[in-house]
């Protein structure tokens, strides 16, 4: 059987800054970390403040002795039943350690075992279940060793942690040297590109289609004075977030825009999202915190926009000043947060 590919991936190409483009070029405000993460107080996690995973009900019937019934393959005939030897299950304090050992790993702190060995060990025995449970009981540990139960638990514990860390800065520290886009390192781009004449880049970088016309977009608005795709890190810019495992992560966004407005000029970081996926929303609550925060101790008001490809398809936009309406006003019609900021409350 032969397959013919009739799609060919796209050729890697050189993506780097143009001298003379250098009218097109952006710097990005540097910021020391958005967030930090102190672990002095975890030992004081209260254990009762962590979400119950499973209910009473949910584990009534798996922490009864295991058993087997026997019936005949031909007439279907009960023929007799035994009791299920699993092997030797592992000691409680094991049980505790391996989950304890897991949700460290996953909200990414180190050196923490000690400390956070007897929070675990008081909310699965007391909180977890929503009932206490005797962490001796053979079935309990088998039902804890078993991923079902122990991946769950295993994510609100790092979740817990992540949040009990997680603490914001007092004030946002400008770095002197900003992210300026015409100091970016020529790198090599194997998806999608673009052409374009705002941009300091030779080409525009994007995964998909969706992007590809954005970028097309914003290079023929007379609104846009000039735009980048951020190409994640290989233009640097990012900000730090709170990942819903409780880790810490870095976001890059999609693209940064400089727009006349007036007599004013406005800058946007943008993403341009496919499907809203987990973290999405964590994502822009770092990114619309980093705006606020900077355009408190700049001279420039930066500003966030998510667009949608949900929204975006099938719009007749005729200017960039038209998207900045119509998610602002997406956002007030849905009654959500998140896809639009600006820092003056007034566009």
């Amino acid at each position: 059987m032969y397959v013919t590919v009739t799609d060919k991936p796209p050729v890697a190409v050189r993506i780097e800054p143009i001298d003379e483009r250098r009218k097109f070029d952006i710097a990005i405000p540097r910021t020391g970390p958005t967030v930090r993460r102190d672990t002095k107080d975890l030992g004081k996690m209260d254990p009762s403040k962590i979400p119950a995973v499973f209910s009473q009900g949910e584990i009534a019937g798996v922490l009864d002795q295991l058993r087997v019934e026997f019936f005949d393959i031909v007439s279907g005939r009960r023929i007799g039943e035994k009791d299920i030897n699993l092997g030797v299950p592992l000691l409680s304090g094991e049980v505790v350690a391996s989950i304890v050992n897991k949700a460290i790993a996953m909200a990414k702190v180190t050196e923490q075992f000690a400390v956070l060995y007897p929070v675990v060990k008081k909310y699965l025995a007391e909180y977890a279940f929503g009932t206490s449970i005797d962490l001796d009981v053979e079935n309990v540990r088998r039902l804890l060793a078993d991923p079902a139960y122990e991946t769950p638990l295993v994510e609100v514990i790092a979740r817990a942690i992540g949040n009990e860390m997680i603490t914001k800065t007092t004030e946002i520290r400008l770095e002197p040297h900003p992210f300026k886009l015409s100091e970016t390192e020529p790198f090599i781009w194997r998806r999608q590109t673009a052409k374009a004449e705002k941009t300091i880049f030779n080409l525009v970088a994007t995964y998909n289609n969706f992007e590809s016309d954005f970028g097309k977009f914003l290079d023929n608005q007379k609104d846009v004075l000039a735009f980048a795709a951020l190409a994640e890190h290989f233009t640097k810019f990012n900000v730090s977030y709170l990942k819903p495992s409780g880790a810490l992560g870095l976001y890059y966004p999609d693209w940064v825009v400089k727009q006349k407005k007036g007599r004013e000029i406005q800058y946007w970081i943008i993403e341009t999202k496919g499907q809203v996926h987990d973290g999405v929303l964590q994502k822009d609550a770092a990114i619309v915190d980093w705006c606020r925060r900077v355009s408190e101790v700049v001279d420039e008001k930066w500003g966030y926009m998510r667009v949608d490809q949900s929204w975006w398809t099938g719009k007749n936009l005729n200017s960039f000043e038209e998207v900045v309406t119509g998610v602002k006003k997406n956002q007030e019609d849905q009654g959500v947060t998140g896809l639009f900021y600006w820092p003056d409350k007034t566009v």
